[in-house]
């Protein structure tokens, strides 16, 4: 019999079985006041922290985890912290894969799991999709397919998309791929997520020059809507 995990908290509500969340933000100072909680729960739970980040932010990132008592320094040479570039993840070689970042997330994950933590507490800055690199098509196809692999694993991941730079239509289709959202107030459970990959649709972004595949339309199974244990 599936053990039950225990619950996640996150941004004022709890993650149960689905921790794929989708985390819409202004700037800097909103995704931190919502989501610095978050890391220092982890912390102090023995938990490991993963962030994917704007290589020109990594200071910036560094001296906010600082303040809320996360020293790189010290935790990142004993693993419980760990902070990638997006040109080492998603950008790997210059453009994106997802498949290979699908691989790449699922090592990150058995990493901190083979290093002893509880769990990977992930947040993924989204932002290297702006940079139009080639394979950016499948941006909200790679966020669908995600929800095939991280079920396997307990470990919670949160997709940080600036709502200053990325269209609506863009947030929308993202949205539809997450189970969970999030925002300067709350962490929600959305109506709908996207499971079953099928063709897909270009359009062009209000104020883009870039096209990004939408996600189809989900169909709702039987108990996909809640999330309560």
């Amino acid at each position: 019999m599936k053990t039950a995990r225990a619950p996640v908290a996150c941004a004022g509500s709890h993650l149960f079985e689905a921790r794929h969340v989708c985390a819409f933000f202004h700037d800097l100072d909103e995704e931190y006041r919502v989501l610095l909680p978050f890391l220092r729960e982890g912390f102090a739970s023995g938990d490991r922290a993963f962030l994917v980040v704007d290589p020109k932010l990594r200071e910036e990132h560094l001296r906010r985890l600082r303040g809320a008592g996360i020293d790189a320094a010290e935790s990142e040479p004993t693993g419980q912290l760990k902070v990638c570039d997006w040109y080492a993840a998603h950008l790997q070689q210059g453009y994106f894969d997802q498949h290979r970042m699908i691989d790449f997330l699922e090592e990150a994950l058995k990493e901190g799991a083979r290093q002893g933590f509880p769990l990977s507490r992930s947040i993924g800055h989204m932002g290297w999709a702006l940079e139009d690199p080639p394979g950016v098509d499948d941006l909200v196809e790679y966020e669908a397919r995600l929800n095939y692999m991280l079920p396997m694993y307990p470990d919670p991941i949160i997709c940080v998309y600036d709502l200053n730079r990325f269209s609506g239509a863009i947030a929308i289709d993202v949205l539809r791929t997450h189970p969970w959202s999030s925002s300067a107030a709350l962490c929600r459970r959305t109506r709908f997520s996207c499971r079953r990959i099928s063709s897909c649709s270009k359009y062009a972004s209000a104020g883009q020059s870039r096209g990004i595949r939408s996600a189809p339309r989900p169909t709702i199974e039987p108990g996909e809507s809640s999330d309560a244990p």
